[in-house]
């Protein structure tokens, strides 16, 4: 009867030792799930902060792939524009367009790009495909509609 007590006790012990072992390893892994996500809530914050040099530098070195996190990508484009990297948020957001499809918010980035690069037909083109996302928000659309009329695109 003994030894069955002093059986139960290890084996509560070690259930006990495997259950914290899984939660120190879950929260391990969730924190280093969320590492880009913090990574580009800074960023945000740094360019909010008016710092998009610091900001920038810190995107492209931790950049994860475009295809695993293209959120971050859209952080890292638009950073570039407020850095004055017109080429380079083009071709993000290029990078971005060809590999994940359609979203305005990417098409009025792009266009921005295009328009500061003084190619007003890109531009144009990119403003109207903007337009067709029915998620963009009224001001929005008529910062786009704006932009066009000033290009002669509408």
């Amino acid at each position: 009867r003994e030894s069955f007590q002093r059986m139960r006790q290890i084996g509560l012990g070690l259930g006990l030792a495997g259950l914290l072992l899984i939660l120190l390893l879950q929260r391990l892994t969730v924190r280093r799930a969320l590492r880009p996500l913090e990574t580009a809530r800074e960023q945000i914050a740094q360019l909010q902060q008016g710092q998009p040099a610091v900001a920038l530098a810190t995107l492209q070195e931790q950049a994860p792939s475009l295809d695993s996190d293209p959120a971050y990508h859209a952080v890292l484009a638009a950073a570039q524009q407020q850095a004055g990297q017109w080429a380079q948020s083009a071709a993000t957001y290029q990078a971005l367009l060809a590999r994940r499809g359609s979203q305005g918010a990417w098409h009025l980035g792009l266009g921005l790009a295009m328009e500061r690069l003084q190619q007003a037909e890109q531009a144009r083109l990119h403003y109207q495909r903007a337009l067709q996302d029915s998620a963009l928000e009224p001001a929005t659309r008529d910062y786009i509609a704006a932009r066009l009329r000033a290009l002669g695109g509408q």
